[in-house]
């Protein structure tokens, strides 16, 4: 990853200076390719297909070459502040994982009543899948917008289930 992260940075810079698409300059699938088996030496680079000819030339091909031959260091872990919260299913256990998976389980049934009476459109729309747990950890009322608790609300009706547990946030 340290590899793939800097050369898709080196990338990134060519392209705002060439006012090229990055893909222009190198392709994804190429990118993940150099990244796999790196280009070391000027020789290999001059061969190279799928470069943009300014990355064959001093200064980028000399960075890329460096890059190649470099112990660059592991990426360590992600701040705090950019950490995404654990799933709710690896949080929880005992009574409040059960009443977890009660939730998602409601939450997922009314989504597909929503697809089935409306569309798939909207019930993602409605009750995404990131959505849904966050109402399973939230509540309903933290969670979803008033037209969104509405629209489960009637859809629930409907099919004669209740969602009013669903309200309050886990509490665990």
């Amino acid at each position: 990853m340290p590899l793939f992260r800097e050369l898709y940075a080196l990338r990134d810079r060519l392209a705002r200076q060439l006012d090229r698409p990055s893909y222009m300059v190198l392709s994804n699938d190429r990118l993940a390719e150099i990244t796999r088996q790196p280009i070391a030496s000027h020789g290999a680079l001059r061969n190279a297909g799928g470069l943009h000819p300014e990355l064959k030339r001093a200064p980028y091909a000399d960075e890329l070459v460096e890059l190649a031959t470099a112990e660059l260091a592991p990426d360590g872990p992600p701040p705090a502040d950019q950490r995404r919260p654990q799933p709710f299913r690896r949080r929880f256990g005992g009574p409040v994982a059960a009443l977890a998976e009660a939730r998602e389980t409601l939450l997922t049934t009314l989504k597909n009543h929503l697809a089935a009476d409306y569309s798939p459109v909207l019930a993602n729309t409605v009750l995404s899948n990131r959505l849904i747990g966050d109402v399973v950890e939230q509540g309903s009322l933290a969670a979803l917008r008033p037209w969104q608790r509405q629209l489960l609300g009637e859809t629930a009706g409907q099919h004669g289930l209740t969602i009013a547990e669903l309200e309050a946030p886990l509490q665990g």
